[in-house]
């Protein structure tokens, strides 16, 4: 697999894309305006987080999204470690 691009829009919508085969590999869409995200260091996973301070998980192989933490406060960074 090749370079991989997130890209994300004020609709909610993400999308990982593979550049080197210039296609979609997952995408998924939240109800709010997404303001940070990250992947995890084996690229399995996307962590994003929204203005309503949601976080979201997109596990690549399962095709799904989940609120994994609600908290008050827009989310401005999602930070991950090689930790877990």
């Amino acid at each position: 697999s090749g370079d991989t691009q997130i890209i994300t829009a004020s609709t909610g919508s993400l999308q990982v894309w593979d550049i080197e085969q210039q296609k979609v590999i997952y995408s998924f869409i939240v109800d709010n305006m997404l303001r940070a995200c990250a992947v995890t260091p084996d690229g399995l996973t996307v962590l994003a987080g929204d203005e309503k301070g949601q976080i979201y998980f997109f596990r690549k192989h399962e095709g799904l999204s989940d609120t994994c933490l609600n908290h008050s406060l827009t989310t401005t960074n999602v930070p991950v470690s090689d930790a877990g």
